[in-house]
């Protein structure tokens, strides 16, 4: 039997084959100022927008709606922040903006 034949066939007794794809996938990443990176992601589809401090997640955006980190920061990322997202906005969890880390995908 030929090598395709025989991979054929071992997909034909599969009900379902998927690839499994790491959410959130990055995009893009680009310099916001000196220490501060903003990166893209798709998480699940929709777009969204993450701020870093050094290689720290500090503000988000999902849909055009901001939310910052609820840790306190330095003045200096504190300003980045509020330059970034406005002032006033929505606090996330640390450890929900954890989950965006573009570095991961630069070590493989």
């Amino acid at each position: 039997m030929a090598l395709i034949d025989m991979i054929l066939e071992t997909l034909e007794d599969k009900s379902e084959i998927y690839v499994e794809r790491k959410s959130p996938r990055l995009q893009r990443i680009s310099r916001f100022a000196s220490n501060m990176r903003v990166a893209v992601f798709v998480d699940n589809g929709e777009w969204v927008t993450v701020m870093y401090s050094y290689e720290t997640p500090v503000a988000i955006k999902i849909d055009n709606t901001a939310y910052q980190s609820d840790e306190t920061w330095s003045s200096t990322t504190t300003r980045h922040i509020s330059k970034w997202c406005g002032l006033g906005v929505a606090k996330i969890s640390q450890e929900e903006l954890n989950r965006f880390n573009p570095w991961e995908y630069m070590e493989h």
